[in-house]
C-alpha cells in the first residue's frame, strides 16, 4: 500500500512540473509498462491523469528498441530478425551486380547498422543467437562461401 502511495505522489508532483512548465502529457502516447521477473505475480497498476486511464502494456516501442516488461529483448530480437532477413535477401540479390566494395558498402550501411543499434541493450540475451546467425549468413553470401567453412572479417 505504502509503494502505491509513494507512486501516486510522484505521479501528482510529476504533474505539478508539467503545469508548471507549459507541458502537456499526451495521453494517447502515454503507456504505463511495469517492470517484473519471470515468476512474480502481476501488480496490475491503474494510473489516471486528468479523468483519462493510462494504458498498462506488456511492451513499449522506445527510441527504437521493443522494451517489454521482463526485458528478455524476444520481440525486439524477433523484430531485429525480420528486418535482417529482408536485408539478407536484399544483399543476395544484388550480390551478382555489385563490386566487393559496393557489397562491402551495402552491408555496413544496411545490414551492420540494424544490428549494432542497441545491441548495447539486447546483445546479451539468450535469443541474440538469431540475429548473430542471419549475420554469418549475409557474410557468407558476400564471401559466397559455402555454410561449413569458417568466415573470416569484412
Amino acid at each position: 500500500m505504502e509503494q502505491i502511495l509513494n507512486r501516486f505522489i510522484l505521479i501528482k508532483c510529476s504533474v505539478n512540473k508539467f503545469k508548471a512548465n507549459l507541458l502537456y502529457l499526451n495521453i494517447n502516447k502515454t503507456y504505463l509498462l511495469q517492470f517484473c521477473t519471470n515468476n512474480t505475480f502481476e501488480n496490475t497498476l491503474e494510473l489516471n491523469y486528468i479523468n483519462k486511464t493510462i494504458v498498462n502494456v506488456q511492451s513499449v516501442k522506445f527510441l527504437g528498441l521493443l522494451v517489454d516488461d521482463t526485458l528478455s529483448w524476444d520481440q525486439h530480437i524477433n523484430q531485429v530478425a525480420s528486418k535482417l532477413s529482408s536485408a539478407c535477401c536484399a544483399i543476395w540479390t544484388l550480390t551478382p551486380l555489385l563490386s566487393k566494395n559496393a557489397l562491402r558498402m551495402l552491408y555496413f550501411s544496411y545490414a551492420h547498422s540494424i544490428i549494432s543499434y542497441g545491441i548495447i541493450f539486447w546483445g546479451n540475451s539468450g535469443n541474440s543467437i538469431k540475429i548473430f546467425r542471419q549475420q554469418k549468413k549475409i557474410l557468407r553470401i558476400l564471401s559466397k562461401k559455402k555454410n561449413r567453412v569458417m568466415q573470416k572479417t569484412v
